[in-house]
């Protein structure tokens, strides 16, 4: 029986060697989006201040990049984008939690905010839309 006669039976099974790429795959996304996290809420917090206006340009970037990383993710597959939004709010609830002095890397303020609501929501959609399953 040739290959081709089997059919889809041939890919059905990956090698160990292909397991220990996707793993590996996998681990390294995982580790881009959780250092992302903490990088995404020290950016979020530039703004730009004129006399009457302050534009939080820091913000649309940082949610743009972690947007980005998990979209990387998700278009090797869907669910290396769900474990990269994993890794990414598992990073998150690290900055959350604190020092053991007390103070936070995100503000109780409108921005602090802002940046926990619409940059979960943000990964979290990004990570179901699109991408294939693995």
């Amino acid at each position: 029986m040739t290959t081709i006669e089997r059919g889809v039976g041939v890919a059905a099974v990956p090698s160990p060697l292909r397991r220990v790429v996707q793993a590996t795959i996998g681990i390294a996304l995982i580790g881009l989006a959780f250092v992302t996290a903490p990088v995404a809420a020290l950016v979020s917090r530039i703004c730009w201040r004129a006399d009457w206006l302050t534009v939080p340009y820091g913000l649309v970037i940082a949610i743009a990049g972690s947007m980005a990383v998990v979209l990387l993710a998700a278009g090797v597959s869907k669910g290396y984008g769900i474990l990269a939004a994993g890794g990414w709010i598992i990073g998150l609830g690290v900055v959350v939690t604190g020092t053991s002095q007390g103070s936070f890397l995100i503000a109780a303020d409108a921005l602090g905010w802002s940046f926990l609501i619409l940059g979960t929501a943000a990964t979290l959609s990004t990570a179901m839309w699109g991408g294939r399953w693995l």
